[in-house]
């Protein structure tokens, strides 16, 4: 490939109404996690099943917080690494037996 140059693309910035979707999704999750601790597992769920969920959602938190473009919004972001430190207490505080 002589002669060819390859270049980082561009990085990614959200537009306003991208932005105020994932922030939607973000609160999904905290919403989640937070009825999880408090009610614990839906009555159709295990509690393997509920950690998995927990998890889930702490992983979108932590992952959408490693992105420049929420730490750069401007926005409140304490509820949400909250949200992560309180899963994964649910998590370490529920744990799953296995046979």
């Amino acid at each position: 490939m002589s002669g060819v140059t390859i270049t980082d693309p561009a990085p990614y910035v959200p537009t306003p109404e991208e932005l105020n979707q994932m922030f939607k999704a973000m609160d999904d999750s905290v919403w989640v996690i937070d009825n999880h601790i408090a009610n614990g597992p839906y009555e159709f769920q295990t509690q393997a099943e509920c950690n998995a969920e927990v998890g889930r959602n702490v992983a979108h938190l932590e992952l959408m917080l490693s992105k420049s473009y929420i730490q750069d919004a401007g926005r409140e972001l304490a509820a949400y690494e909250v949200a992560i430190t309180d899963g994964n207490a649910y998590i370490a505080s529920h744990p799953v037996v296995q046979d």
